[in-house]
């Protein structure tokens, strides 16, 4: 389930929130010295005038040349942590996949459930057979039975590195600077929702955001989309910190309101930069501390005390095609996506006359964009939550991550011999 963003009292507006959302840049940028600590403005391909700012860069629609410096980088730096083999997402796509690809030999195997004869007739029963491999789990609960060992993933979170180059690849492909996230979206039947994308246009937000919803949530009202992003609050189902099996180490100290978690945009140095298990984290190039500072600095959440309230508004909602980036790191994708990024409006848009939780009416999250970060494994990672007759094969179910944010566990299947 899904958690709510903190409910917040009307007050004085933050008297240098302003100012401080341009203390530094994450892309748009023309020199390293605009870069938030530790990035490097790395160029774009030379059609754009600008570049964006990477802790490395590994990707093809970048030049990998350090803006304005004179001695160009034909390849990104050297790790400073040792690698160790991971299953993580293959490289960025740079075209959308086909909307129902047939099972080809890259497909998982799964065999790798059980000798005895059963896995090899495709799969035996599994629900998900040809899904991408990963992890095999060695519990009595494993693939997409298991809950204990089966989290949410870092990377789903607004503007990880992943959905930065997803962003990257769809200016190139598209013509248009969008951003990416993932989280609920709030209607009547959020279940047949789940997988659904949509684009959103928020107050405050300089560019659309095209999201898909893997997570429902009672607390999660009409045209509200609930965003994950770096510590957007743990709500009820934390699975994040406070307990030896989360995914963080250490207390909830740190880490602020239960619904809606830090409060201010200084308050992110209080957080750890990075779970308990570090190394994918590290190897990705993201860092919680920065991905809740990008999340103030983008305004798709707001401080405490601002007159505003700290969740924008929504005003124009359409539902569009799942973004391959987006695919490629839930592994959901529908039967019936539409065709393209941009479409109808749905109903209750364009949003005209009503304000997130306007009239003083705070438990109102209707037309919100809201946060969230509970590091649960989300509503679309059961089978028992998706139609199965709305989805591709393949990519029937979300793939969640192990306790390290990013090492994907495999959901081919559920259980030892494929027989469940």
């Amino acid at each position: 389930m899904r958690t709510q963003s903190v409910f917040v009292l009307a007050a004085a507006l933050f008297a240098n929130f302003a100012s401080s959302q341009n203390a530094c840049k994450y892309d748009g940028c023309q020199k390293t010295s605009d870069c938030c600590g530790g990035f490097v403005c790395y160029e774009l391909v030379s059609v754009f005038s600008s570049g964006m700012c990477m802790p490395s860069c590994s990707v093809s629609e970048w030049s990998c040349r350090i803006m304005h410096d004179p001695s160009p980088v034909t390849g990104p730096p050297p790790p400073t942590t040792t690698p160790v083999p991971a299953v993580n997402p293959p490289p960025p796509a740079t075209s959308p996949p086909n909307p129902n690809p047939p099972p080809t030999t890259d497909s998982g195997d799964c065999n790798v459930y059980g000798t005895t004869g059963t896995c090899s007739d495709n799969c035996g029963s599994c629900f998900n057979p040809g899904g991408r491999p990963g992890v095999v789990l060695d519990t009595q609960q494993t693939g997409y039975y298991n809950e204990d060992e089966a989290y949410a993933c870092l990377d789903w979170s607004f503007g990880s590195q992943e959905l930065l180059r997803g962003e990257a690849d769809h200016l190139a492909n598209e013509g248009e600077s969008v951003y990416f996230g993932i989280g609920t979206f709030g209607a009547t039947s959020q279940l047949s929702n789940l997988g659904s994308c949509y684009r959103m246009t928020v107050e405050g937000v300089d560019r659309d955001i095209i999201v898909q919803a893997i997570n429902t949530g009672g607390d999660v009202h009409g045209n509200q989309f609930d965003l994950q992003m770096g510590n957007g609050g743990f709500g009820a189902f934390n699975r994040c910190v406070g307990d030896p099996t989360d995914m963080f180490a250490g207390t909830m100290a740190g880490w602020g309101q239960m619904y809606g978690g830090t409060e201010t945009r200084p308050e992110c140095s209080d957080l750890p930069n990075f779970p308990r298990d570090d190394t994918a984290m590290r190897i990705a190039g993201d860092d919680l501390v920065k991905l809740c500072e990008y999340s103030f600095d983008k305004n798709v959440r707001r401080e405490e005390g601002s007159a505003t309230g700290t969740n924008p508004t929504i005003t124009h909602l359409a539902r569009v095609k799942c973004p391959a980036k987006i695919v490629e790191l839930t592994q959901l994708q529908r039967t019936d996506d539409p065709s393209g990024f941009t479409g109808p409006q749905m109903d209750g848009f364009p949003n005209t006359g009503k304000t997130c939780q306007g009239g003083g009416n705070w438990n109102d999250l209707s037309y919100c964009l809201t946060r969230m970060l509970d590091c649960k494994k989300p509503s679309a990672s059961f089978i028992d939550n998706i139609d199965e007759a709305r989805v591709v094969a393949g990519k029937k179910v979300v793939q969640p991550c192990t306790i390290d944010g990013y090492t994907r566990i495999d959901v081919q299947c559920g259980c030892a011999n494929c027989y469940c």
